[in-house]
């Protein structure tokens, strides 16, 4: 716990300075000009955006954990949602880490087994992924037309490939899910693993993910439908903040239209590949790529820093709400009892793994001794 909170104030720290780096590298006068040409109003509806993005995720995850067999309110669950996205906001890596707080007040809250919360928040990344990632696949195509440089064009091929695989991967594990394919119970199978408590786990959770395929396919077309609408809502978010800081983008008339939606698109992507780098809130990573994609576009790197920046702060709007309620939750004596229990359990287990895994390479030695 000591270790990851310090790893994440030095990684904080170097944010700190890439941000400063950025700064003094496009220019404090590059910026001011930026902000005194800001129009103020576009960024009204942002929050509204940001309202209607946390209902949407939340009515999906509400949508796939009550088709799993549970009856969970609206109410109860935006809380939930809303705090563990603050963690995932504030976690090294943004967008990760949140998961197991979602799960966990799940069964303190409304008492839902530990493999079924895990089982319908795996779908609902999953469901969640397969709206993100063919988004940002769409920006590096865009952007290969847009951009001709050969150091440049390499670079981003490779994170076309690895966002390619990404959403590969996605589109696999739900075509496993869905025609009732196991994933983990082989792989546990293979070192014995099955049986304890972890295999026992993962693989109820399996079997929870599985029920959700005979539901049927309408099922699954509305839970992806839930996943486009919220990206197309922050498709939106992302245009308004542009046009708010850009003047070179206004979707001021109709032929103009479809080139500032595509450059929205590449805005958006470059969003998604800063929160890849492994500092909170993405800072400095954000300005870069702002800074960045803002150039390659010959608009002003002083434009590109200030819409991450406006970037960063309209989604605070949404993060601020999740960190109170995530204290909230955390500082009852209950809930620390069980995090200090589940802690202890894993760790249990873990070291029953290494124990297996040794006796594994033992006996395998063993085998080869008597060859």
């Amino acid at each position: 716990m000591a270790k990851g909170f310090l790893l994440t104030i030095i990684l904080f720290t170097l944010g700190i300075g890439l941000f400063i780096g950025i700064l003094f590298l496009v220019g404090i006068e590059g910026i001011a000009d930026a902000l005194r040409q800001l129009k103020v109003e576009f960024l009204v509806p942002v929050v509204a955006l940001l309202a209607l993005e946390a209902c949407i995720s939340t009515f999906r995850w509400q949508y796939i954990i009550n088709s799993l067999g549970e009856k969970i309110p609206f109410k109860g669950l935006l809380p939930i949602w809303l705090a563990g996205n603050a963690f995932n906001y504030l976690s090294p890596v943004v967008y990760v880490g949140g998961e197991g707080f979602r799960i966990f007040f799940l069964k303190q809250k409304f008492k839902v087994a530990y493999y079924r919360g895990s089982a319908s928040v795996f779908l609902d990344q999953i469901f969640n992924g397969l709206s993100v990632w063919p988004m940002v696949v769409f920006g590096f195509i865009i952007f290969f037309q847009s951009v001709s440089s050969d150091e440049l064009d390499a670079f981003f091929f490779i994170l076309l490939l690895i966002t390619t695989g990404i959403f590969g991967a996605l589109l696999w594990g739900l075509f496993r899910v869905f025609h009732k394919q196991a994933v983990f119970q082989p792989i546990l199978s293979r070192f014995n693993l099955q049986h304890g408590r972890v295999g026992s786990f993962l693989i109820r959770m399996e079997q929870e993910m599985m029920s959700f395929r005979n539901l049927g396919v309408k099922m699954f077309w509305k839970a992806l439908s839930l996943s486009f609408l919220r990206q197309a809502v922050i498709l939106v978010r992302t245009a308004l903040i542009l046009v708010a800081v850009e003047p070179l983008v206004g979707f001021d008339n109709i032929s103009n239209l479809l080139i500032d939606i595509k450059e929205s698109v590449i805005v958006s992507t470059s969003v998604y590949v800063s929160y890849l780098v492994p500092i909170p809130l993405a800072l400095g990573a954000q300005e870069a790529a702002g800074a960045g994609v803002f150039q390659i576009l010959e608009w002003t790197p002083g434009a590109g820093i200030l819409f991450a920046s406006i970037y960063r702060a309209s989604e605070m709007v949404m993060v601020l709400p999740g960190v109170f309620i995530l204290i909230r939750l955390m500082t009852t004596h209950t809930v620390l009892e069980n995090i200090v229990g589940v802690m202890r359990n894993y760790k249990g287990e873990v070291k029953r793994v290494k124990q297996v895994g040794k006796k594994i390479s033992v006996s395998k030695k063993a085998i080869k001794k008597k060859k």
